[in-house]
């Protein structure tokens, strides 16, 4: 398979990067917000010209990859030559629960 060309962000994960400025520049300012969420973008590209980077986890779902970035992780599947990230959660959370949620509320 030809790699992807671009990524785009489910709308939960435009959530998920938007909530990731917000708490950043209420804890640490504007800038700090502003670089931080520029990694998770520029990781965004690097799964983009390589794919394969994140590791398989189907038990999941079906295709989907995830890979580390900073304190997070990018849960993402590859799609008719494009990347779309699904989520961006904090490696604290309960990860498998957020994601069940939204496999469930995406069913409903």
């Amino acid at each position: 398979m030809t790699n992807p060309s671009e990524y785009c962000l489910s709308s939960s994960a435009e959530r998920d990067l938007r909530n990731v400025w917000i708490y950043t520049f209420e804890t640490w300012g504007e800038e700090q917000a502003d670089r931080y969420t520029q990694g998770l973008k520029n990781c965004c590209e690097k799964v983009v010209k390589n794919p394969s980077l994140g590791k398989l986890v189907n038990e999941i779902g079906a295709g989907l990859r995830v890979s580390h970035c900073q304190h997070h992780h990018l849960f993402y599947l590859t799609a008719n030559k494009r990347i779309i990230i699904v989520g961006i959660l904090h490696e604290k959370m309960d990860l498998i629960q957020r994601l069940q949620e939204r496999i469930r509320d995406s069913r409903s």
